[in-house]
């Protein structure tokens, strides 16, 4: 069973992830968000120069609000 420091530590993880305030569209995704980025990934003749490419669709949380970044500045 984790330590009550560890459980509190994960519920305001949690807490800061699911805090649309730091996400820079002002909102979560919707199933239609990820369903727009997939057709435009499956259809070559949109998305046929791009290649390599990990594509975050996530209205910009990660650009600077990512896991590791709300972690880190609790410490």
């Amino acid at each position: 069973m984790p330590a009550a420091d560890d459980r509190r530590r994960d519920e305001a993880d949690r807490e800061a992830l699911c805090d649309v305030e730091r996400v820079p569209m002002g909102r979560f995704a919707a199933p239609g968000d990820i369903a727009q980025a997939v057709a435009f990934l499956a259809d070559p003749a949109r998305s046929g120069f791009v290649n390599g490419i990990a594509m975050p669709v996530d209205g910009g949380w990660t650009a600077d609000a990512s896991w590791n970044s709300l972690r880190l500045r609790k410490r």
